[in-house]
């Protein structure tokens, strides 16, 4: 989570919303997760994202995702990328770089990948005490086990071998 506003984002509070054609966001239901430490560490209160400022936290377990999406079939895994559309990659130094230190048997393989979006509602209050809130559309990448391509990842800025998340 990034708060980008000169003022904290206050009682940060997170749920995934069961999205319906034809039903307005701000009437779609919650899908309830299980307590993650983020949910725990929570209560009912949210947590403060300081201004200016960026925040990792767990929000769901890798195993009640792979649930939900029905990745339930042992040669599927979920991995830990965000592939980006390739002029995005491309106005990043990193990326030509990366690709020099691919191995030869593997450039220009590309893993059988799918991915499927989520719709997070996001709740803060500002230091006013006005809430705010927000619908934003997350991706959960997921492909083969095994897969040998390679593919970028955002978090490092390095072209990297497909690695499944480990619960």
């Amino acid at each position: 989570m990034e708060n980008q506003s000169d003022i904290p984002a206050q009682d940060v509070l997170i749920d995934l919303v069961n999205e319906k054609k034809g039903i307005p966001l701000t009437k779609a239901s919650v899908i309830p997760v299980k307590k993650s430490n983020y949910n725990m560490m929570t209560n009912s209160n949210g947590i403060t994202i300081p201004a200016k400022s960026t925040l990792d936290f767990p929000f769901i377990s890798v195993a009640q995702l792979a649930d939900l999406l029905g990745v339930k079939n042992d040669d599927y895994c979920l991995y830990d990328a965000s592939p980006e559309p390739i002029d995005m990659v491309a106005k990043n130094g990193g990326f030509l770089e990366s690709l020099e230190h691919m191995p030869p048997e593997i450039q220009g393989m590309q893993p059988s990948t799918q991915q499927v979006g989520l719709r997070l509602r996001i709740k803060y209050q500002t230091i006013f005490k006005q809430t705010v809130t927000n619908y934003v559309m997350v991706f959960a990448h997921f492909t083969e086990k095994g897969s040998k391509g390679w593919i970028w990842y955002p978090s490092t800025k390095k072209v990297g071998p497909v690695q499944c998340i480990s619960a």
